[in-house]
């Protein structure tokens, strides 16, 4: 994928029962050259490694929380989504990155 785009979820500790089926699946369908990235309330060790790991302050509104981590993150472009909105096929890059172009 040629443009800057960063494959992110937003998550919770709390929500650590699906992170497996959710790291499963993407490191099934996501290829290892894409940057990935999550945000989350606070460091865990299972978070795989080749995720960029961006924490919030939990006592804040899931608005705050999630610009809290948007401000930090470099990339162009993000492709944002939860913990439970896990893949199931190949995503159609042709068609993310065109709807970047536009």
């Amino acid at each position: 994928m040629k443009k800057d785009i960063l494959y992110t979820v937003y998550t919770h500790t709390d929500c650590m029962d699906i992170w497996p089926i959710f790291f499963k699946q993407t490191s099934k369908y996501i290829d290892k050259s894409i940057k990935k990235a999550i945000f989350v309330n606070e460091v865990n060790e299972h978070i795989p490694r080749d995720y960029d790991v961006y924490t919030y302050d939990d006592s804040h509104t899931y608005t705050e929380r999630v610009l809290s981590c948007v401000q930090k993150v470099q990339s162009k472009y993000i492709l944002y989504h939860h913990e439970d909105m896990f893949l199931y096929r190949l995503p159609d890059w042709n068609r993310v990155e065109s709807y970047v172009d536009y």
